[in-house]
């Protein structure tokens, strides 16, 4: 039994950003204080963040097949991180602050998004809206896992 959508998108991204925060705690604490010059550090952020945008990027498209709200999420999250990875390659700290504005507006979408996932699935209805899915996927074959 494998996991139905919309919950593969989010099971999808709950596991792989989980190990994004993992990975980016032990860089920070292992690895980072060890780097000869914080040029280093910057250009191993930047990398890290770049990653996360392209594995978001696809995150992004697929989620517009779940509702507004994750794709609210997704969108925000892109934006940031391109922001955060852009602003660590050029050394620009004004652009790494506004990613981490966005981010803040980020996590805002995603603790409302969750909000309503508890709340509306214990009332059994809908009390905190997320909105439609902005694309509807094509019927698929019942052999289709």
């Amino acid at each position: 039994m494998g996991v139905q959508q919309p919950q593969r998108v989010r099971a999808t991204a709950f596991s792989t950003y989980g190990g994004f925060w993992i990975g980016l705690a032990l860089y920070v604490e292992l690895v980072a204080p060890t780097a000869k010059h914080a040029s280093q550090v910057s250009n191993d952020l930047g990398w890290i963040l770049l990653a996360f945008a392209i594995f978001n990027t696809y995150m992004l498209c697929w989620s517009a097949f779940v509702n507004t709200g994750v794709f609210a999420v997704f969108l925000t999250l892109e934006v940031t991180e391109i922001l955060l990875f852009a602003g660590q390659f050029s050394g620009h700290t004004g652009i790494i602050e506004a990613g981490g504005y966005l981010g803040v507006l980020t996590a805002l979408c995603a603790w409302y998004v969750s909000s309503a996932g508890v709340i509306n699935g214990m009332l059994g209805r809908v009390l905190v809206p997320v909105g439609a899915a902005l694309v509807r996927p094509a019927p698929r074959d019942q052999g289709v896992s």
